[in-house]
């Protein structure tokens, strides 16, 4: 650097001096043609010193050239003493014009230098530019805004249309493309200019001359003067057609992969269900198929579920449950166990499921006001839960209900498909299950009632034989002798008693069968149930004193109604004589009276009363309160009863407590 800047000095020092001594030859040759002293040739030194070097070494030209005037062109000659006035005046006019035009041509340098340099740094710069585009792997083209005609292109863009520069430049698309698509490029340009926004065009398919049919990426650019005027149209296009083909390939070897664990999903699922159905199949014991249902359950779903059942009442109470940890099963034993179905297990009977894929923990421990509830659900793990409706034949049997824990995925939408599949194949199940164990009660009540009826038709039939037989044996025809008359009497009494009974059973069960076909009839009359129940209890007088009851009446008089005599007899005849065989030894009451427009009969005992789950099965047919062949009858009796009752728009109900006595209760409307 210092070395530069003495060869500086030292070039513009001799410059000056140089050019000072050339333009004093000049200026003598010119002295001797006019005697007028004019500096012309020390001016043109000064001016060549400032322009080339500098104002610093103009004013050495200036100095060096006033020295050489005075000394070799001013009289006195060879002197540097100033003879007159205008001599010096002449002088100081060099000098003056000298210093003037060093400093101007001084400025003049300078900015000529500071052109010099921007000249040289934007020659750099456009080189730069020049490179830079014209080397970047993207398409980069530029318009005229006013015409929309190519103005610059780079190498990437001649590569990938199959266009050079010269053939492209000053030329529209519509030279180059077909008119459908060069319409559709001349729009999205004038988009751009006029609404002054970049435009991302994501895939623009083109024709290229040497690489066919390309996918680009093209950004276009509005460019602005300084009075906001739209000047060019800048295009960036990127070639995805590699890319895009790519994409495609990875994302139909994605969907292919998903779509192959999505059958193996639907194939595993599918064998899983059916080895359900194979297993639940398997039994029809219905609490076996609840623990088979339960235990299959956890293998596929969560960490633990439980299973409700809609009971006879319509109520929904936990039948069975299981835990995917076996150590666990005794903590879901629990909680079935104490805790019974909260409103969440209600949504299925709208045959709607549950889902709730991640449960607020906070919000669970607020609603579940047990300390010990909670403790159970926190241990068994309660994170994600899905509860669904076991149905079968359009029926809601009961709910499947779901829990997984916190080391397990939430459940899906696909999981709540397999819950409610599985629902499904359960109600099958449970409902074959309920119909086999309903046929096995039949025939159990079924082979029952052939052995009551055997038994209750027999008994009569013996009896009768035997007083049959009794009589033979008294009669001889050899010598005419027959038993007497009270024996004879006694013996025909008793046998027609059993005829009686016989007849009563055969009755009942024809009263059964005519129900059953609809064609049991009923001739409605005015009647008065005060006296009817009077006369019923009058008649059962004999067997009352039999079984040491006592029979106690609250009846008041004239309860009017309108009714078919003979089958209220048959409906009064059965609860009397029913009372009288479940309560002996103890009191039997009948009450009559009116209430609100209707008749009530109650007839109340004090024997061994009735089970609470007992008390409507024994309205059905060949049912009883209890299984004991001390108690004769078969079982039809209320079952008659309750369908007369109905035919006339009334009802028949009981309460009972075991050990306590029971009390059946009539009603029926004053009239029809």
């Amino acid at each position: 650097m210092k070395n530069l800047l003495t060869k500086k000095i030292i070039n513009g020092s001799v410059l000056a001096l140089s050019s000072s001594l050339i333009a004093l030859f000049f200026q003598i040759i010119l002295q001797t043609m006019t005697t007028s002293h004019e500096w012309l040739f020390f001016y043109f030194a000064i001016f060549i010193s400032a322009w080339f070097s500098g104002p610093l070494y103009g004013y050495i030209a200036t100095v060096t050239s006033c020295l050489l005037a005075l000394y070799f062109l001013v009289n006195p000659a060879h002197s540097l003493s100033f003879m007159s006035s205008v001599s010096i005046f002449e002088i100081g006019i060099l000098a003056f014009m000298g210093f003037t035009t060093s400093y101007m041509m001084g400025k003049v340098y300078e900015r000529y230098i500071e052109a010099h340099i921007h000249s040289k740094e934007m020659g750099k710069f456009t080189e730069y530019l020049d490179l830079l585009i014209e080397n970047m792997p993207l398409m980069v083209f530029v318009k005229d805004a006013k015409d929309l005609k190519f103005l610059r292109f780079n190498k990437a863009g001649e590569d990938l249309l199959g266009i050079t520069k010269k053939d492209l430049l000053g030329k529209s698309d519509y030279d180059f493309f077909p008119k459908h698509q060069a319409d559709s490029f001349i729009i999205k340009d004038r988009e751009v200019i006029s609404g002054k926004v970049v435009v991302d065009i994501k895939e623009e398919i083109i024709q290229s001359r040497t690489n066919g049919t390309r996918i680009l990426h093209t950004k276009k650019i509005p460019l602005f003067g300084k009075d906001g005027n739209p000047l060019y149209l800048l295009g960036v296009s990127e070639d995805i057609t590699e890319k895009k083909i790519n994409e495609d390939e990875i994302m139909r070897m994605v969907k292919e992969e998903v779509a192959l664990k999505e059958r193996e999903l639907i194939a595993a699922r599918e064998a899983f269900l059916a080895k359900v159905s194979t297993m639940l199949s398997a039994s029809l014991d219905y609490h076996e198929t609840l623990s088979i249902l339960a235990n299959l359950s956890v293998t596929a779903l969560g960490d633990w579920c439980t299973i409700s059942i809609v009971n006879e009442a319509g109520i929904f109470e936990r039948a069975a449950g299981a835990h995917i940890d076996n150590k666990k099963t005794v903590l879901v034993q629990e909680y079935i166990l104490n805790f019974p179905p909260d409103q969440k297990v209600f949504t299925v009977l709208n045959d709607h499921s549950y889902f709730d894929p991640k449960i607020n923990q906070d919000e669970l421990r607020k609603k579940t006001s047990d300390p010990r509830r909670w403790e159970l659900l926190e241990e068994l793990g309660t994170y994600s839960c899905m509860i669904v409706p076991i149905r079968a034949r359009g029926k809601i049997r009961g709910s499947l209900a779901f829990m997984a824990g916190k080391s397990k995925p939430s459940f899906n939408q696909q999981d709540l498909e397999l819950a409610e599949d599985l629902g499904r194949r359960a109600g099958i199940a449970i409902e074959n299950a309920l119909l086999y164990s309903s046929a096995q009660s039949a025939i159990r009540a079924r082979d029952e009632f052939v052995s009551i009826a055997s038994h209750e038709l027999k008994t009569p039939i013996t009896s009768l034989k035997m007083q049959l037989q009794m009589m033979i044996r008294g009669v001889d025809t050899e010598s005419g002798t027959t038993p007497s008359p009270e024996k004879l009497m006694k013996s025909l009494t008793s046998s027609n008693n059993q005829v009686d009974r016989l007849t009563a059973l055969i009755e009942d069960l024809l009263d059964v069968t005519r129900i059953e076909t609809g064609k049991l009839t009923y001739k409605f009359e005015e009647v008065d149930l005060s006296s009817l129940v009077r006369e019923v209890d009058e008649r059962f007088t004999e067997e009352i004193k039999k079984t040491k009851c006592s029979l106690l009446e609250d009846i008041e008089d004239n309860v009017i109604i309108f009714c078919d005599r003979y089958r209220i007899e048959q409906v009064l005849a059965n609860l009397i004589s029913n009372a009288i065989k479940y309560g002996a030894n103890g009191t039997v009451t009948m009450t009559v009276r009116k209430a609100d427009g209707r008749a009530e009969i109650f007839v109340k005992d004090s024997g061994m009363g009735i089970a609470k789950e007992m008390q409507a099965k024994i309205f059905e047919r060949f049912e009883r309160a209890i299984s004991s062949t001390n108690i004769s009858g078969l079982g039809l009796g209320l079952y008659i009863a309750k369908q007369i009752i109905g035919a006339h728009q009334g009802f028949i109900e009981v309460e009972s407590e075991l050990g306590v006595g029971s009390t059946f209760k009539v009603c029926l409307p004053t009239g029809i």
